[in-house]
């Protein structure tokens, strides 16, 4: 009776070990990952090989430093096979489509999305981000906002990997050589083009040219234009907006001696500014501008460069760029869906990731004052130069895009190139464009 007892004693104690240890398995199972959020689950942790489409220019150097090195150490088990955007400006992702050949992950900005909404390619991760309890209040709100607008339903069809954000960069060497002072932050346009005359003139038989700053479409970001109206199915380029948009960006260019006639040359304004280094102020986003700086650094080369919060309107005072993004997304036809997202989420909402990406200069998509804390720290380029200030300014609110934004910026760019080259008045050339835009979007309706 004593062995019996004995033996009933030993199989409760084994049970309750067995239970233990199966309770125990579970918790690790399902461990936190250190950053409040949990791994996603998948079926296995057999080799899986996904590929990574760039829809955006990304270094060699970068893609290994934000994508592969970190997921290769987080899940050896992925394999990324990097798919690179065709030599052309626009990606056919119809083409894609019809060849089921859309990668599993996607990298790319808002300029593609309604074209990949109309095709239907991206899988909506709301219920992803549920699953796993991570907080979209994380990230940069405005950003999350905008895409919600680009997704049908309010659904989320991206996240961003890091955000873009914009700079007047300039040459200090430019105002040293005349003795001017240097650009400061809050600079109205109007202050901008006054300080651009001071150093725009010819020297010793080189063109200086006091400010470039071609990019309409981001100098209009400030008054959040629309490029459609749904209403009336007609573009929206003959607007009291864009006439003052116009209007700053001709008087920027009829400054004597500051228009690169030559038309191609005129385009490669990135290039004057590290190149030929006659370019005093550079208006463009940051994330184009930085690679070339660390490069030149690299090399022994360094630019005697700086920047300051982008110039603003006088009524819109305060307002920088929209909310430019990079983001990751996952193909709706993906045959390996957790893993795409193990991958998107790691690298969008982890601590770890985000700080390796804010410590490269990229602007995380995370709001914690933390990580952003650390922007530029592991680039000498960036020491010293007026970081805190720039990533301060209060982003424009981007307009509900439509699939006909890329013709209407075609028409905008042609109406800019009409005002600047062939002294178009503004009027006559947004009147202009207006209606041949509008020809182009029925058309396309016709379809």
């Amino acid at each position: 009776m004593i062995f019996m007892g004995k033996m009933k004693g030993a199989r409760v104690t084994l049970a309750l070990i067995v239970i233990l240890a199966f309770v125990l398995s579970g918790c690790s199972k399902n461990e936190s990952t250190g950053t409040g959020k949990e791994d996603t689950e998948v079926p296995t942790a057999e080799p899986v090989e996904l590929s990574f489409y760039l829809g955006v220019s990304l270094s060699d150097s970068d893609y290994k430093t934000f994508i592969v090195d970190p997921i290769h150490k987080k899940f050896p088990n992925i394999t990324l096979t990097r798919v690179d955007k065709p030599g052309t400006n626009e990606t056919n992702y119809d083409e894609l489509v019809a060849a089921g050949q859309v990668p599993d992950i996607i990298f790319s900005s808002f300029a593609p999305l309604p074209q990949m909404v109309d095709l239907k390619m991206l899988e909506d991760l709301t219920p992803y981000f549920k699953k796993q309890n991570i907080n979209l209040s994380a990230f940069e709100p405005q950003v999350i906002h905008d895409i919600q607008d680009y997704t049908p339903n309010g659904g989320l069809l991206a996240i961003p990997l890091y955000l873009n954000f914009g700079a007047l960069f300039y040459n200090k060497d430019i105002f040293d050589k005349f003795g001017v002072s240097y650009p400061k932050d809050g600079m109205t346009w109007n202050q901008t083009i006054e300080l651009a005359r001071k150093v725009t003139r010819n020297d010793a038989g080189v063109q200086y040219r006091g400010l470039d700053a071609q990019n309409h479409t981001q100098i209009g970001d400030a008054y959040s234009l629309p490029s459609f109206d749904p209403k009336t199915k007609k573009a929206t380029i003959n607007t009291d907006g864009w006439k003052k948009v116009m209007t700053m960006i001709k008087d920027i260019y009829d400054i004597p001696g500051n228009l690169e006639t030559d038309k191609k040359r005129f385009a490669g304004g990135k290039d004057l500014f590290f190149t030929e280094k006659n370019i005093a102020m550079y208006s463009i986003f940051f994330n184009g501008m930085i690679t070339t700086f660390i490069d030149l650094a690299e090399k022994g080369q360094p630019m005697n460069w700086d920047m300051v919060t982008p110039p603003n309107f006088d009524d819109r005072l305060g307002v920088g760029s929209k909310a430019d993004a990079h983001m990751l997304m996952m193909s709706a036809t993906s045959k390996h869906k957790d893993q795409a997202f193990q991958v998107i989420s790691y690298l969008t909402s982890s601590q770890e990731a985000q700080t390796l990406i804010s410590r490269n200069a990229r602007m995380s998509g995370l709001t914690d004052a933390q990580i952003r804390g650390v922007f530029g720290a592991d680039i000498p380029a960036l020491k010293g130069k007026n970081i805190a200030n720039v990533l301060k300014v209060k982003p424009a609110v981007t307009v509900a895009p439509t699939i006909y934004d890329p013709i209407v910026t075609r028409h905008l760019k042609a109406a800019k190139e009409k005002i600047v080259f062939n002294q178009v008045d503004v009027n006559t050339a947004l009147r202009e464009e207006q209606e041949a835009a509008d020809q182009e979007i029925q058309a396309e309706m016709a379809k």
